[in-house]
């Protein structure tokens, strides 16, 4: 039920040509997602009572992808959305039983706001020849709250039948503000460096207050012998030789 076949033979009593035309059905992911494609495709052709004849082909089916929701996506589509909150996603692709290469072509623009890893369920060729569907687990490392919204290409590619697919991931976070500065800091750090700046000048200032000497008292006028108090009287007399 994968590919459809017409063909035409013996019609009101004339030998016509045969003819097959073999067209393949749309790919759907959904409902194959745990068959096995069959590894070959065998065409059998009889005329009459004879032994007739038969031919065989390689298949190889088209691959398609599903997104966390099952949804199947199509080429150049929105695969998976990975948010701060939520920042690991799982995309679904029915390969039928063959090897599939999965890679991305691009990564986040800006390193301080992480990176997109990728994970295969399945490494080895004995692994892709049982399981009809492969797991890819997009994880955003070091993901980050603040930010613009980017788009991350992921590239599928079969080296059986060369089919090539490009998805797009949407890196999305929480909330678009704008990011710190380049050298890591944010307005709030910036505001309790200028705060600890000024106490330090404020302490430097009152320390240099506090160890300046004090003003000299004023000199008094040094004693002649004779008291000089304003209204009162000397007790001593003085004395003549």
């Amino acid at each position: 039920d994968i590919v459809e076949a017409e063909s035409d033979g013996l019609a009101a009593g004339r030998l016509k040509p045969l003819g097959c035309n073999l067209r393949p059905r749309t790919t759907q992911a959904a409902p194959w997602a745990s068959r096995l494609a069959p590894r070959e495709l065998v065409l059998r052709a009889s005329v009459g009572r004879g032994q007739g004849t038969q031919v065989k082909w390689q298949f190889v089916p088209q691959f398609a992808a599903l997104d966390a929701s099952g949804k199947q996506i199509s080429a150049g589509g929105v695969c998976a959305a990975l948010t701060s909150s939520r920042p690991t996603s799982l995309v679904v692709v029915w390969t039928g039983g063959h090897p599939l290469e999965v890679s991305l072509t691009s990564q986040i623009s800006n390193p301080a706001h992480g990176n997109i890893s990728v994970k295969v369920s399945l490494d080895t060729t004995s692994d892709w020849e049982t399981h009809p569907s492969v797991s890819i687990r997009l994880t955003w490392q070091g993901a980050v709250p603040w930010g613009a919204s980017e788009s991350i290409g992921l590239r599928l590619a079969s080296t059986l039948t060369g089919q090539v697919e490009h998805l797009q991931v949407r890196v999305e976070p929480s909330a678009s503000c704008a990011p710190p500065s380049p050298e890591g800091r944010s307005w709030l750090q910036g505001l309790l460096l200028s705060l600890a700046a000024l106490a330090v000048l404020w302490l430097a200032w009152t320390s240099l207050t506090l160890l300046s000497p004090a003003p000299a008292a004023a000199a008094l006028p040094r004693s002649s012998g004779t008291w000089q108090g304003p209204d009162v009287a000397s007790p001593f007399r003085p004395m003549g030789f």
